[in-house]
């Protein structure tokens, strides 16, 4: 098509006489003569390339019947048709003769040649059309073609250039104020008014089912009026026109358009004139349709550089805004789009957020801007993945415009990640039918790429934030691992687990699996109201919840959270979420993080950071309590160590004892008895008797030493019975109740009412308490607070009852705790103790198979515990 108008140009710039001459140079033909029947006869016009031999031959040509019918056919049917000349082909230079028939008039165009191309038919078949330059009828057809077509000596020329061209020159031929070439829309609804014309450079559209150029379009037939108003469904376009000329603008049997004539003056256009523009039109409209086909080029061409230019831009940006907004300006900018926009669908996938803005509309639409996912055209294209174009905002019923701008056409293509459409591409214009298909197949195109920038970005900066996470997963685990307190490590992990998602408040429990609850460990929270030491039962808030069903949980609204843990003040945070630390599939503990910002959830990515870390601070845990329950065992040898050093020290300190006693005891009796004698037989004033009775006093005392001595060393054989513990206690109480009063002691006791009967030796057991509470008074010599508490438990896997014996005395330094049951071993002042009441109680607690224990603490008093067991696995008489 290109070739041909070219052709057409170069004839048509010569002068009409040559126009014969050059058609022939073009396509090789021997000759060429305009021809026109005159009854039986022919009349002869311009001619080129026929001397007087040739020109008869030509005549004796046509005189021949089978060659009249065939031209006369020709201009009948108004087609071309081509004639073999046989025998005459000597005569006439050429083995055959072409009909090229003017459709208006009685005349043919006869071209001699061997073959002609389906180019060079074309030029002949223009020239036809064109008309006789020597008949006169056509002569402004002629200068229009003329003069117009030879502007455009290049390839170059635009439709908007031809257009503006035509309709400059059909004003000036037809003496007419308007003048419009409308094309036909993509659909067929619509004629675009197409380039610059005589509407002040606003361009209007006309649609097809209520216009008189739409009647055109429908019909395919020329149309004229001199009186408007009487047309039928005439939509008046144009106020005060009385005349209207409009012929189809048709390419190869198809309706592309309509050249349209207005005019103030009524009755302004003739027959002639209708007859003169439909020749006209066919010549422009296949000018018109070469030129769409070159701006069709032009616009592939522009696509492509535009394309290469934000490929060129975008390439080496990583962060998905920045990406956004260089491609909306660069397409903004390169299409002259009033509004050119990137929508991304959120991160929680229920809104669309718009990332980047662009051309002259921007304003209007702020980034940020959220709406929901099944507002607009752009959510609708998220939703189904399908490109929308469409032409009239107005009528669609998805259309949702922005506050402050009012769009008129719209296109939407999705941006998409395989299946997955995560954002569109859209661009408006305030006026209606302003794109076309063209405009739809490059921003899919342009789409596709900026698809692929971003998902290349969005992976980048993934792989990044998962570097910095793994970064700090192992910084944290690092640090969780270097600490084997359980205790510490414990604040630590809840310290950094905060710290690591910037959580407001976080709390590590540990689970109770035998009480069915977790016990809160930790609490790092900003609320002083709240409560803290909570103990949480299963199936109970976040930590409840987790310890039962071991999965990672996520609450965006606790307050209205079915499973919320129910206190007496409202929870203070307002999103929850937590993750279970297992050990070997069981849960051993809980680590939740919460926030007070309203509306302020959890991303995502830091809840698989606590997913990442979880197991380690799991395994943590477990280390540390094996580390404290290993530090517990050696401790518990330990005692059990010095316990067994003590027992032996005591059974050779016993054994030493006994021997000095049995050495003693003797002498002492038998000083005892003679000194009773003496005094049995002294009279009672004698000054002798004191001294005497002193001596009496004295060796009863040391025979009561010599008898503590053998029950330290051979505990009298007793007699053990189911008894009260409380029962025995408040014995012991009733005989040192005056002595706490006279000594300024307060005396406060706690028994658990339904402790256990233990089988004990009675008077043993009182002898104990009692020494207990003695040393305790001592310890108190201004007074203070004796406390007394009884109480059920469990140790070592064995059911016991234990007496707690606490004072507020002074003390016990700590050098002194290795020595505390040693015989003979006493902080008192001489002459105030014997230093056996703690070795000789150590011994009767130990022969029960029981044990005794003390904490103290200079100026903090002493506590004495005694465990008993509820039933012994010694032999008992």
């Amino acid at each position: 098509a290109i070739i041909v108008r070219s052709e057409v140009l170069m004839i048509c710039g010569e002068k009409w006489n040559r126009s014969l001459r050059e058609a022939c140079k073009l396509t090789g033909a021997r000759w060429a003569i305009w021809v026109e029947r005159d009854g039986a006869d022919w009349d002869y016009h311009a001619r080129f390339g026929l001397n007087a031999r040739r020109l008869a031959a030509v005549n004796s040509f046509l005189g021949a019947a089978k060659i009249a019918t065939r031209v006369a056919g020709a201009l009948t049917t108004g087609r071309a048709r081509s004639v073999r000349t046989g025998r005459a082909a000597d005569d006439l230079g050429c083995a055959a003769v072409f009909i090229f028939p003017d459709p208006d008039t009685r005349m043919a165009l006869l071209a001699g040649a061997d073959a002609l191309d389906a180019s060079a038919k074309r030029i002949f078949r223009i020239l036809a059309q064109v008309g006789c330059p020597h008949s006169g009828e056509d002569l402004p057809a002629q200068q229009f073609l003329a003069g117009f077509l030879s502007d455009f000596d290049e390839q170059t020329a635009s439709t908007a250039e031809i257009v503006s061209r035509v309709v400059e020159r059909l004003k000036r031929i037809f003496k007419t104020e308007l003048v419009s070439v409308l094309l036909l829309s993509p659909d067929g609804e619509h004629l675009h008014e197409f380039g610059e014309t005589y509407r002040e450079g606003k361009p209007i559209t006309v649609p097809v089912e209520s216009s008189l150029t739409g009647y055109v379009v429908k019909t395919g037939l020329p149309f004229r009026t001199g009186d408007v108003r009487r047309a039928p469904r005439y939509l008046e376009r144009t106020p005060g026109v009385r005349s209207e000329l409009a012929v189809p603008l048709k390419y190869r049997g198809k309706i592309i358009g309509v050249l349209d004539l207005e005019s103030v003056r009524a009755d302004a256009f003739s027959p002639r004139d209708e007859q003169l523009l439909v020749v006209m039109a066919s010549q422009l409209a296949g000018l018109i349709e070469n030129a769409r086909l070159h701006d069709e080029v032009s616009r592939r061409a522009r696509n492509l550089d535009v394309l290469h230019q934000v490929i060129r831009s975008v390439v080496g940006l990583s962060k998905i805004p920045e990406i956004a907004q260089v491609a909306v300006e660069l397409v903004a900018e390169r299409f002259d789009y009033e509004l050119a926009m990137i929508v991304l669908v959120s991160e929680d996938g229920g809104y669309l957020e718009v990332e980047g803005v662009g051309g002259s509309g921007s304003k209007a639409v702020p980034r940020g801007l959220r709406r929901p996912l099944d507002v607009g055209i752009v959510g609708a294209v998220c939703r189904d993945g399908v490109s929308r174009l469409v032409n009239d905002t107005s009528r669609e019923p998805l259309y949702a415009p922005i506050p402050g701008w009012q769009g008129g056409s719209e296109i939407c293509v999705p941006l998409r990640d395989g299946q997955l459409v995560f954002g569109v591409l859209a661009v408006e214009q305030s006026r209606k039918n302003a794109f076309t298909e063209g405009d739809l197949t490059m921003l899919e195109s342009l789409a596709g790429i900026l698809s692929s920038v971003m998902i290349n970005a969005r992976s980048y900066q993934q792989l990044r934030l998962n570097v910095r996470h793994l970064q700090a997963v192992r910084e944290t685990a690092l640090d969780i691992s270097a600490d084997l307190d359980l205790d510490t490590l414990l604040k630590r992990v809840t310290s950094r687990a905060r710290e690591l998602v910037g959580a407001r408040g976080a709390e590590l429990g540990l689970v109770n699996e035998e009480n069915q609850t977790v016990e809160i460990k930790v609490s790092e929270i900003p609320w002083d109201d709240y409560l803290t030491d909570l103990v949480i039962p299963f199936n109970q808030g976040v930590a409840g919840t987790m310890a039962v069903h071991g999965e990672t949980l996520v609450v965006e609204d606790y307050r209205r959270w079915p499973g919320a843990l129910r206190l007496n003040n409202p929870p203070p945070f307002t999103a929850a979420a937590g993750v279970p630390l297992k050990y070997k599939g069981q849960v051993i503990g809980t680590l939740t993080i919460s926030h007070d910002e309203p509306g302020r959830g959890f991303d995502p990515r830091d809840i698989h950071l606590l997913e990442l870390l979880a197991p380690q601070i799991a395994v943590s845990v477990r280390n540390a309590r094996l580390y404290q329950e290993l530090q517990a065992l050696m401790e518990a040898e330990r005692l059990a160590k010095d316990r067994l050093i003590r027992s032996a020290r005591l059974a050779a300190v016993g054994e030493l004892a006994a021997g000095v006693a049995h050495e003693l005891n003797n002498p002492l009796t038998t000083v005892a008895g003679f000194v009773e004698l003496v005094l049995d037989d002294l009279p009672p004033d004698s000054p002798h008797r004191p001294d005497l009775e002193l001596v009496l006093k004295e060796s009863r005392r040391a025979r009561d030493v010599v008898r503590r001595l053998l029950d330290f060393s051979r505990p009298g054989e007793g007699f053990r019975v189911q008894a009260d513990l409380n029962a025995l206690l408040d014995d012991v109480i009733a005989l040192v109740r005056h002595l706490l009063h006279t000594s300024g002691i307060d005396l406060q006791t706690d028994l658990q009412p339904d402790l256990p009967w233990i089988r004990v030796d009675r008077d043993q057991i009182k002898q104990v308490l009692l020494n207990l509470i003695h040393n305790a008074i001592q310890a108190m010599p201004h007074g203070g607070v004796l406390s007394l508490q009884t109480r059920a438990r469990r140790q070592d896997g064995r059911d016991v009852v234990v007496v707690r014996v606490r004072d507020t005395g002074v003390g016990i330094p700590p050098e002194n705790f290795e020595r505390l049951f040693e015989p003979f071993f006493t902080t008192r002042a001489p002459g105030q103790g014997t230093g056996l009441g703690l070795s000789v109680s150590y011994g009767i607690i130990t022969d029960h198979g029981g044990s005794i224990d003390v904490e103290s603490a200079p100026g903090e008093g002493s506590t004495f515990r005694i465990w008993l067991p509820v039933r012994s696995n010694r032999a008992e008489i």
